[in-house]
C-alpha cells in the first residue's frame, strides 16, 4: 500500500480496470437489482513507474484487486490504532484524572463551575507559556473511541443497499 500511495502521489490513480456488475436479488417477495463497482490495476501499469519498488512488483499478481488491498490495509491500520490505544491507555487515563482534579479543586475553591482552565508559566512577571486544561477534546476522544472499534474481516465484507423499485 505504501508503494501504491507513492504511485498515486507521483503518477496519478493506478486504476485501469473498472467494471460495473449487477444481479437480480429477491428479498421479501420483491425483486431488486444489486449493483457493484470493481476496480483493479494491471501489474504492467505499475511497472511503467521506474520508481515503483521492484520487490513489491515481484510479489504482485498480474491484476491487483485494489478494493481488497485497500480494505485489508485499513483493517491493518485499525489493528495498529487499537494497539496504540492499549499502550497509551494508562497514561491517557491518568492525565484525564489530573485534569478532572484540577477542575474540581478550582471550582470548589472559587465556588464556580467552569469547564475551561489554563496553566500559565511566568518568568519575571511575563507569561512564558500557556496550556489549556480543558476536557473538551478528551471528551471527543472518548466518544470517538466508543464509536470506532476494531475493524475485523473488512476484506470479507461489503455494503449493499436494497431499495424498492
Amino acid at each position: 500500500m505504501e508503494a501504491l500511495r507513492n504511485f498515486v502521489q507521483h503518477k496519478g490513480l493506478p486504476i485501469n480496470i473498472t467494471f460495473l456488475n449487477h444481479q437480480k436479488r429477491d428479498f421479501d417477495n420483491k425483486s431488486f437489482f444489486e449493483y457493484g463497482l470493481e476496480f483493479s490495476v494491471k501489474k504492467e501499469r505499475l511497472e511503467s513507474d521506474k520508481l515503483f519498488k521492484s520487490n513489491i512488483l515481484q510479489e504482485t499478481d498480474n491484476v491487483v484487486n485494489l478494493k481488497l488491498y485497500i480494505r485489508n490495509y485499513i483493517e491493518s491500520m485499525s489493528n495498529v490504532h487499537i494497539k496504540m490505544r492499549s499502550i497509551l491507555a494508562d497514561s491517557v487515563d491518568g492525565s484525564r484524572i489530573i485534569f478532572e482534579n484540577a477542575h474540581k479543586n478550582f471550582n470548589a475553591k472559587h465556588s464556580i463551575q467552569t469547564d475551561y482552565l489554563e496553566a500559565i508559566s511566568y518568568e519575571n512577571e511575563s507569561i512564558t507559556s500557556k496550556i489549556s486544561l480543558t476536557l473538551m477534546h478528551d471528551n471527543i476522544r472518548i466518544q470517538l473511541q466508543k464509536r470506532n472499534g476494531k475493524l475485523i474481516n473488512l476484506g470479507k465484507q461489503y455494503i449493499s443497499g436494497i431499495a424498492e423499485k
